[in-house]
């Protein structure tokens, strides 16, 4: 057990000590392996929408917006892109569903605070992965 808390603890070191390159290389291994997508294709940039990743399965496109970030200021990014997930949604008919991963680890009461936010604000179910969640995933 004390391995495991150790295991996860430099897991969750590394993961913050990330680069964005490499934190997209772990985001895109992460949606390959764990959530099953077939394809997944960077689309990060200006006047991406709030989605930086395209997502695909049995080669259709699954119309999900994830933004990936290694911003140390997640809240103001999170309350930005939430609004542009909600125009996604309304013009173009995104799910309402919106997977957000950043690199820094994020206490369990934040994380509530920010899911309350988004579904109270634009009813956006958010699921958050950040370091300490992503270090604990198998």
């Amino acid at each position: 057990m004390a391995q495991q808390k150790k295991s996860r603890n430099f897991l969750q070191e590394a993961i913050k000590g990330l680069s964005k390159e490499e934190f997209d290389e772990l985001v895109r291994k992460f949606q390959l392996s764990y959530l099953h997508y077939d394809e997944i294709v960077f689309v990060d940039g200006t006047n991406d929408g709030g989605c930086d990743i395209k997502i695909f399965r049995n080669k259709m496109e699954v119309k999900k917006c994830v933004q990936v970030t290694t911003q140390k200021q997640i809240e103001r990014k999170l309350k930005q892109d939430l609004t542009k997930v909600s125009n996604m949604i309304s013009q173009y008919r995104y799910s309402y569903k919106f997977d957000f991963f950043c690199s820094i680890p994020l206490s369990e009461e934040k994380i509530e605070e920010y899911k309350k936010y988004a579904i109270d604000t634009y009813c956006i179910d958010l699921d958050i992965y950040e370091a300490k969640r992503l270090a604990q995933l198998n």
